[in-house]
């Protein structure tokens, strides 16, 4: 894995906090199935569903546990079973494959969904509500299809929750 560009708080990954405007490598990364970025910090998530997290940690948006800023890639604490990550301005979220979310970072908007607005979260934490908003999903699918031509009811199957 590549990056490039700003550097200031360690963002590319590459051990240092020089700005690149060529390629440069991340260190510890050889397995990522995908990535995200922020302007302040990066992520990747691996081939076995942990992530590691580099660049900015002032509000704890790494997940290590930690508010020290990181030039090369640490593991986020407690993340095993991530399927797609997103980054936020100063916090990090994880879908994990039993349908759950975890979020970690800043909260300052309560824009980690766990009720409250505690500044820093520096490890992930479960985010409230997340099956249900899941469930209101599948119903609002379920309800537009019931408006669809039969043909199309039957191609298309909303997911069950079990």
């Amino acid at each position: 894995m590549k990056c490039w560009g700003s550097n200031y708080y360690g963002q590319l990954g590459d051990g240092t906090t020089t700005d690149s405007t060529t390629p440069a490598g991340v260190l510890g990364i050889t397995t990522a199935t995908s990535i995200a970025l922020d302007s302040r910090h990066s992520c990747a998530l691996l081939t076995d569903g942990t992530m590691k997290c580099w660049g900015s940690n002032y509000y704890g948006q790494l997940g290590d546990g930690t508010t020290n800023d990181r030039s090369t890639p640490v593991v986020v604490s407690g993340i095993t079973i991530a399927t797609s990550i997103a980054l936020g301005d100063r916090h990090s979220c994880a879908l994990l494959t039993n349908g759950t979310m975890k979020c970690w970072g800043s909260n300052y908007y309560g824009q980690l969904g766990d009720g409250s607005y505690v500044t820093v979260h520096p490890k992930p934490i479960c985010r409230r509500h997340t099956q249900k908003i899941y469930q209101q999903i599948l119903l609002l699918i379920h309800q537009q299809q019931r408006d669809l031509p039969p043909i199309t009811r039957q191609v298309f199957n909303p997911p069950q929750i079990l």
